[in-house]
């Protein structure tokens, strides 16, 4: 079976700015031109559900691509790690001594208010694991790079810090192949960046 996963197209936010499950808009140019990657590279008439995260970069993205016959479904399992306190911040106004401690444990550590990564993949992990079982067929989750890397590291059997070095582009489309009993192939389609 395969499951596209696709990370949402450039947010409209300011460089350098926690945005996590803050709703912000896309910019619009690089929004056209990913739905144009994304259906260059994607058979999108054989994906029969489209999951996504309920904040606008993804939803708008997976009602773009929606063929007349898929189901779209919005699960907040996928969405992005909460910031709490640090949402809509530039990285260079949190106070460093928090950002270091957070930067230095952020498997557990979690923002202030807000989730660690270990929050992020428990979700993401229930989500998938219940996705695979009830699947019927070719489907695309379009969600965010951290919900990715998540998922990454629950398919390939890493520690969650070590997902984080794999690079997941805005716009990425990345199919990935489920032979059951945990055995997945993994392609990336695009490079937008």
């Amino acid at each position: 079976m395969n499951i596209y996963l696709i990370r949402h197209s450039k947010p409209d936010v300011p460089e350098g700015t926690f945005y996590g499950q803050s709703d912000v808009d896309v910019t619009k140019a690089e929004f056209e031109q990913t739905v144009a990657r994304i259906r260059e590279k994607m058979d999108i008439t054989e994906i029969k559900t489209i999951y996504t995260s309920p904040l606008k970069r993804c939803s708008l993205l997976a009602h773009a691509l929606q063929p007349d016959h898929s189901t779209i479904y919005t699960d907040n399992r996928i969405m992005e790690l909460d910031f709490g306190a640090w949402e809509l911040q530039k990285w260079d106004n949190i106070d460093p001594k928090a950002l270091g401690q957070w930067i230095n444990d952020f498997v557990y550590a979690p923002t202030p208010g807000g989730e660690s990564h270990m929050d992020l993949y428990k979700r993401v992990a229930g989500f998938w694991d219940e996705t695979i079982q009830n699947s019927n067929g070719p489907m695309a989750v379009v969600t965010h790079g951290g919900v990715i890397k998540s998922i990454f590291s629950r398919i390939l059997e890493t520690p969650l810090n070590k997902s984080y070095s794999i690079k997941v582009h805005y716009g990425e489309l990345i199919s990935t192949q489920y032979f059951g009993e945990n055995q997945y192939e993994i392609e990336f389609l695009t490079s937008p960046e």
